[in-house]
């Protein structure tokens, strides 16, 4: 089985990282759901927090270290991206 990188997998025109966005939406829909039925107001905080924000900020901080490399890389003026790739 071939290896495909991830920025290359699309699907109906979206991105591996956008369709990841709607899955984390999802989870953080279905934490929500579950702290509003824990027994305490703390525990569903407890819940909230520990089961959705911080995996939640966890894959956010992952994808945005993915895509700082390529902000830097657009940022630059054309000449400079047009030397580096010569010199490759």
């Amino acid at each position: 089985m071939p290896m495909v990188s991830w920025r290359a997998c699309r699907h109906n025109g979206r991105t591996f990282a956008q369709r990841m966005y709607i899955v984390l939406i999802a989870w953080l829909f279905i934490i929500g759901t579950l702290a509003l039925a824990a027994e305490s107001t703390l525990a569903g905080l407890a819940l909230f927090v520990g089961a959705g924000i911080v995996p939640a900020w966890f894959v956010v901080w992952i994808a945005a270290r993915h895509a700082a490399p390529r902000n830097r890389e657009r940022s630059r003026p054309l000449g400079d991206r047009a030397a580096r790739a010569r010199r490759r």
